[in-house]
């Protein structure tokens, strides 16, 4: 509805002349493109695999961590099962960029592992 002086004239929205066959007009009155709109929907998986895999390693670093009282971006030190030092190790890559360090040998005879990670301001550094 466009007002015109007195009158009030009701105009039908229509694509502009020569528009690309690729664009269409959204509800809002934008235009997208087939390319954006397949462009947003690869960040959105990717974005939804990110957070899943945050929420199944979040936990492990949180455990990790939970006697350290330092800031959480300097080195600790933890004890993790040896079945899980990959997952262990991925947690802390994750959320502060260095992998885990084993450190000690027997963790096949005792289940556990010792590990030490460098922490994120050593991490950042290299």
């Amino acid at each position: 509805m466009v007002r015109e002086g007195p009158h009030v004239v009701h105009r039908k929205k229509t694509e502009k002349h020569g528009a690309s066959p690729l664009t269409r007009s959204t509800r809002c009155g934008s235009i997208a493109t087939e390319n954006e709109e397949r462009e947003n929907m690869t960040v959105n998986k990717w974005r939804g695999q990110l957070n899943a895999e945050h929420d199944r390693l979040k936990p492990l670093y949180d455990e990790m961590t939970a006697d350290q009282t330092s800031h959480w971006k300097e080195p600790f030190t933890a004890v993790v099962p040896a079945d899980e030092f990959d997952d262990y190790s991925a947690a802390a890559v994750f959320f502060v960029g260095a992998p885990l360090v084993k450190l000690n040998d027997d963790y096949e005879h005792t289940g556990v592992v010792d590990v030490s990670c460098v922490g994120y301001y050593a991490a950042a550094d290299d």
